[in-house]
């Protein structure tokens, strides 16, 4: 194992530490028990880094991370952040008290996607008008309307949770 690899496992397993026993609420608080952890200093952006790194190779660990709400935790969204282990037919488990932050993080993230496909769409449609090539603009806008359909896609699951929510 390289010198590389061995200090991301050792982030890795800082990180898996640091989210237990209950998980925490922030960034920062994750930075912090790591810091704490490894007994060193540890950025934001190695913080970052290792959440990414876990999230990307999550079968390889057996657990990961999952993406949570943007923004500071209100009332009721302590924990944000939690691992979720994964099962061995790939099936992720979390504790039932975690399913609001779950929930959460996901139209949080659904949300992002959406704006960021319904920019994309927008600026597929500004690339076909300077490209010169016949099949480009065809392949530009075939894919701008595969982002179109995935941004109403988005949309429409992001109505129905919101209805699903206020009929709560």
């Amino acid at each position: 194992m390289t010198t590389i690899a061995r200090k991301i496992d050792t982030y890795v397993d800082a990180l898996y530490k640091a989210l237990q026993p209950d998980g925490v609420d922030s960034y920062e608080e994750i930075r912090k028990r790591m810091a704490r952890i490894l007994g060193q200093r540890f950025s934001w952006a190695q913080t970052n880094g290792t959440l990414a790194y876990v999230r990307r190779h999550a079968e390889v660990y057996g657990w990961t991370v999952p993406y949570v709400k943007r923004g500071l935790a209100l009332d009721g969204e302590e924990h944000r952040f939690f691992t979720m282990d994964i099962e061995h037919d790939r099936r992720f488990e979390f504790d039932l008290e975690y399913r609001g932050n779950f929930d959460n993080g996901c139209y949080s993230n659904v949300a992002g996607i959406e704006r960021t496909c319904s920019n994309l769409a927008i600026m597929l449609e500004t690339a076909k008008q300077y490209e010169p090539l016949r099949v480009h603009k065809e392949y530009l806008d075939d894919f701008k309307e595969e982002v179109e359909h995935f941004t109403r896609r988005a949309s429409r699951l992001l109505r129905r949770v919101n209805e699903k929510r206020d009929a709560a």
